[in-house]
């Protein structure tokens, strides 16, 4: 594998002009797949950066977009990049194929809920919590507190973690001393 992973990087697939759209996208994301298997990481960030994003916004390219994303998640992940991982599920759950199937889209705004909470603080993170925030297929989750974890997330923002884990140990104290003892009925 690792043979063919130096073979395909000696080719510059930008010089094949002769090559249609689809061809070259498909090219890159083996080239992607296998640097990605040697855990050569580097390579696997400059060789995505040939991807272009627009193309891959085009109807006819979204099996090369999810293929892409996916990819992706292996490289944000060996870099702990939770906010970028977020980006990456949520542009893979943002896809019309994978929107019309329940179980795809329910684990990707999963993981994108999930990564968004772990990324830290900035802006970006905060324009993106808010968007999914509102997002109508929040609910449709089946057994799902997701929507709790990103009002949690907004909230914490604003105020340190020490005083997060604060005001959720005392909710829960308040919790258990609304409820009627197990013994007095």
């Amino acid at each position: 594998m690792s043979g063919a992973a130096d073979v395909l990087q000696e080719v510059h697939v930008e010089t094949y002009g002769s090559l249609s759209k689809r061809d070259k996208v498909e090219f890159i994301l083996e080239q992607m797949r296998l640097t990605l298997a040697k855990k050569d990481f580097v390579r696997a960030a400059i060789v995505a950066g040939k991807v272009s994003r627009k193309h891959l916004k085009e109807e006819t390219m979204e099996e090369y977009k999810v293929k892409f994303y996916t990819l992706m998640t292996i490289k944000h992940r060996h870099d702990k990049d939770a906010l970028e991982l977020a980006k990456d599920y949520h542009a893979i759950y943002s896809t019309p194929h994978i929107l019309n199937d329940d179980a795809k889209w329910t684990e990707a705004l999963q993981s994108t809920v999930l990564f968004l909470a772990l990324s830290p603080y900035s802006m970006e993170q905060q324009n993106m919590l808010n968007v999914v925030s509102e997002d109508h297929n929040l609910e449709k989750i089946p057994s799902c507190e997701y929507v709790p974890l990103l009002r949690l997330a907004i909230i914490c923002v604003f105020i340190s973690l020490r005083m997060c884990v604060l005001i959720l140990l005392l909710s829960f104290c308040i919790l258990s001393l609304l409820e009627p003892p197990s013994s007095c009925c």
